[in-house]
């Protein structure tokens, strides 16, 4: 009779041991920002940023959070300087695509190099490059003027649309 008892014992503790194991197992919620690999993207996402990104190098998928919504974006390296920026919807909708390429003072349109030149002063260029999103071209330039960190994005014709100045700190 004990030996009954002890295997009624062990076949209940399978059991309730059993339906513990993988509890843990559970996909946690990913955060805002958090870097993530292209596997712990939900499939359509993830078929859409292959797609997209075929012959390019993934550099990273990270978590976007708008209110409610998750959001995926992909950075990928297609060529030549090129850096290829997406936004998709957990569903797989393409939500946002811009190539970002990096140029030199030289490469800039006349009109924009104006602009970048006028606001560079004696200061030093930290970075430059154009952005292709849909049928709209921008420029963006990172400056160091007067120790400060200055960012412009600037039109094709010239137009500074924003400028950030950063402090030091």
């Amino acid at each position: 009779m004990g030996q009954k008892m002890m295997v009624v014992f062990l076949a209940g503790a399978l059991v309730a041991l059993s339906s513990c194991v993988g509890m843990n197992d559970a996909p946690r919620r990913l955060e805002a920002g958090e870097a993530i690999s292209i596997n712990q993207v939900p499939a359509p996402a993830k078929e859409t940023i292959q797609r997209e990104t075929a012959g390019a190098r993934l550099e990273g998928v990270n978590v976007l959070r708008e209110g409610d919504k998750t959001f995926y974006v992909a950075e990928a390296a297609p060529s030549g300087g090129k850096t290829l920026w997406l936004k998709i919807a957990a569903d797989g909708r393409l939500k946002d695509k811009a190539l970002h390429e990096d140029l030199k003072l030289d490469q800039l349109p006349p009109e924009v190099r104006a602009a970048v030149q006028r606001e560079l002063q004696d200061g030093k260029i930290g970075g430059l490059r154009r952005s292709r999103q849909g049928s709209r071209t921008y420029y963006e330039a990172e400056l160091l003027v007067g120790g400060k960190e200055i960012d412009l994005t600037i039109g094709a014709s010239g137009r500074v649309f924003e400028k950030q100045v950063v402090e030091p700190k």
